[in-house]
């Protein structure tokens, strides 16, 4: 089995965080740090699992992802998608964020949160990123063109995985859309209340 420890390892020899001697008591701490990232996805499993209630819209669900991120320092995301097509994933805005499509210009100086939503639920894909403050409230937001719009969730690791095992799962080390950075994710899959898969909430670290 794919353990907690085996990934925090993993993590630990990817990133050079820490010393390359790494102590039997800081993989511990690591690996504590995964299971509760893991138990906090899987709380918000009951908060997504009705799909069709899955938008920026759903208040509750939005303060979930806005708290979990916080919580969390190791959590760069965290992310649903579903079966019908619709992406909503929310991140803590680094220093020096700009706009997608305008590299040069600077976010408002209050953004702290990055919410991206794209949008396959109809014959024209859309993506839009919303910049809200601490709060949740919308500061501004960007519509990508088009010819821009690649990302398709039910093609990432995370979702075919958790798809797959239709389980709880880690990830392996992949490439972040659109950080390109390498990060892990964990996935807790959605069903309705037939049992019917249909979608995915991760987190990335």
């Amino acid at each position: 089995s794919y353990t907690y420890i085996n990934n925090s390892k993993t993590l630990v020899d990817f990133s050079n965080r820490l010393m390359e001697d790494v102590s039997a008591s800081e993989i511990t701490t690591i690996s504590s740090n995964f299971a509760d990232v893991m138990r906090s996805t899987e709380l918000g499993s009951y908060l997504a699992h009705d799909t069709s209630k899955v938008d920026m819209k759903n208040n509750v669900l939005l303060q979930f992802m806005m708290g979990h991120v916080r919580q969390f320092d190791l959590v760069d995301s965290v992310y649903i998608g579903t079966e019908s097509g619709y992406f909503m994933l929310l991140a803590q805005i680094r220093p020096g964020s700009t706009y997608r499509a305008s590299s040069t210009k600077p976010l408002p100086k209050k953004a702290f949160f990055s919410l991206r939503v794209v949008d396959r639920t109809t014959p024209k894909t859309t993506e839009i990123w919303y910049y809200l403050d601490e709060s949740g409230n919308k500061l501004d937001e960007e519509v990508i063109p088009q010819s821009q719009i690649t990302l398709n969730a039910k093609n990432r690791p995370w979702y075919q995985k958790a798809r797959e095992a239709r389980a709880n799962i880690w990830t392996d080390i992949f490439i972040s859309d659109p950080s390109k950075a390498s990060i892990i994710s964990c996935g807790v899959p959605l069903f309705s209340d037939t049992g019917e898969f249909t979608g995915v909430i991760s987190s990335s670290i």
